[in-house]
């Protein structure tokens, strides 16, 4: 009798055990779903607890069978316990190798100088679902997407005195690292130059080669070097722009050909300030007529400005000017 007992206990332990290992597959399972992570443990404790509630079931059912039935009656469960198992193991395998991992994207920001970007805002969009996500860099310039699906995307981050940033970026799981640097942007300006009349007297025109074709240089306010903090040298706490200022400007005079010839038109000139804030490397990027990119080159030629400073330092800057030559 006490055998019995003792047989009886053990039965009712492998299935209890059997049934914990299955709701631990089980749990296990659904927090993976829900966490976005693959799953690749879950065989062992899943055919642990089948095999061990089979074993506890088979042998509660063999005493209550007579001899007479006991094997038709274990074949036809050992068929349904084999069934119900497999079809088990199916559901959490495919369940947990179909569901797609979270991947996490990051990275940072910085400038020329390789100095941190603070408080900028970047924003990151799916190709595929044109699901959009936007984010600010902390103090140290980083930011973090987290929560995304394996595939392609778009990075743009747009800040004053930078060019735009627009970048295809491939995001696999499960993290994705991608540092960016901003880029100076350039600086730009257009200048009218009008005549009142077409009319040149023959003096005038004995004397054109002579003329001036810039108006004398007029000074401006001067602003100054900007001064930075000692916390953000420190902390090379980068993204720190101020753009150019003009100190010095020179308008052409419109070309006594042009009058001559009642022609109006056009012309861009591009060049560089430099970091003491004067022009240099002018060139002729296109203009209507000869006269008119002369002109354009003489006046920028002159002018003088504050000149850009990142972090407090200057630096050199494009600028591109268009003049626009018009009779009033």
């Amino acid at each position: 009798m006490a055998a019995l007992q003792r047989s009886s206990n053990e039965n009712r332990s492998k299935i209890r055990t059997g049934i914990l290992l299955l709701a631990l597959a089980a749990s296990f399972t659904g927090a993976s779903f829900l966490g976005g992570s693959k799953v690749y443990f879950l065989g062992w404790p899943t055919m642990a607890g089948a095999l061990l509630l089979y074993r506890g079931l088979r042998q509660r059912r063999l005493r209550a069978l007579d001899r007479a039935t006991r094997a038709a009656s274990m074949r036809s469960f050992m068929k349904k316990v084999t069934v119900i198992s497999a079809l088990l193991v199916i559901v959490i395998s495919t369940g947990a190798s179909g569901q797609p991992a979270a991947t996490r994207l990051s990275g940072a920001v910085t400038d020329p100088m390789s100095w941190v970007v603070p408080e900028t805002t970047v924003v990151l969009r799916d190709t595929q679902t044109n699901k959009q996500w936007k984010n600010r860099t902390d103090a140290t310039g980083r930011y973090t997407f987290n929560g995304l699906r394996d595939g392609e995307y778009v990075l743009e981050i747009e800040r004053a005195g930078f060019n735009a940033v627009r970048q295809n970026i491939a995001v696999v799981g499960p993290e994705t690292h991608r540092e960016l640097q901003l880029q100076l942007g350039s600086a730009s300006e257009q200048v009218m130059v009008t005549t009142d009349s077409w009319d040149v007297s023959p003096q005038l025109m004995r004397t054109m080669p002579q003329l001036p074709r810039t108006m004398p240089l007029r000074r401006l306010p001067k602003a100054g070097a900007p001064k930075c903090g000692a916390e953000s040298i420190a902390n090379r706490t980068g993204g720190q722009v101020v753009e150019p200022r003009k100190t010095g400007h020179a308008n052409p005079i419109y070309p006594a050909e042009a009058v001559a010839n009642r022609r109006e038109g056009r012309s861009r000139v591009e060049g560089v300030i430099s970091a003491k804030g004067t022009m240099t490397n002018l060139t002729v990027l296109e203009s209507t007529s000869p006269e008119f990119a002369r002109a354009a080159l003489d006046a920028v030629s002159l002018w003088e400005f504050d000149p850009k400073y990142l972090n407090c330092v200057p630096v050199e800057t494009k600028l591109t000017v268009t003049m626009n030559f018009r009779k009033q």
